[in-house]
């Protein structure tokens, strides 16, 4: 990273929104970001992002591994 890149944090909900909705809102800003800088994510946030990738409402987006 040079002096004059910026380093970003995006909140969980912006991320899979970004993922899961391509071209939206939360996709052009975090590419944006990604653009422009760093992404930075703390443990925090990866631990909620996994406990929020968990609910059965996103076993429709889940890939599973070949057999």
């Amino acid at each position: 990273m040079t002096t004059n890149e910026i380093r970003v944090v995006c909140d969980v909900n912006v991320i899979i929104s970004a993922v899961l909705l391509p071209g939206s809102k939360p996709d052009r800003a975090l590419r944006k970001a990604l653009d422009l800088g760093e992404l930075l994510v703390s443990e925090s946030i990866w631990l909620e992002l996994e406990q929020v990738l968990a609910r059965p409402k996103f076993n429709l987006f889940a890939v599973s591994p070949a057999l």
